[in-house]
């Protein structure tokens, strides 16, 4: 299932990506699961019809610092490198 299509960059591959806010009721909606403050669940993603183990995060930040910003959900690949490297 397709939840986004973006612009892949070494960046991307090495550091994860932000998924936008405007899209987490969607994505959490397809996937069938949420993710509470702190959390992150194994995924899988797609890159040229190849599959690879990915961590969706719902970033852990102090919610007393920032008690008006939204969750920070981001994807970052699990294998330390594959991506890339394959």
């Amino acid at each position: 299932m397709l939840i986004c299509h973006k612009a892949v960059d070494q960046s991307v591959l090495k550091e994860g990506m932000t998924i936008p806010t405007t899209l987490h009721d969607y994505l959490f909606e397809q996937l069938g699961f949420q993710l509470g403050h702190g959390e992150s669940r194994p995924i899988k993603i797609c890159i040229d019809n190849e599959e690879y183990d990915a961590i969706l995060r719902n970033n852990n930040f102090d919610r007393d610092i920032y008690s008006n910003h939204p969750d920070l959900l981001q994807m970052q690949d699990s294998t330390k490198g594959i991506i890339i490297a394959g």
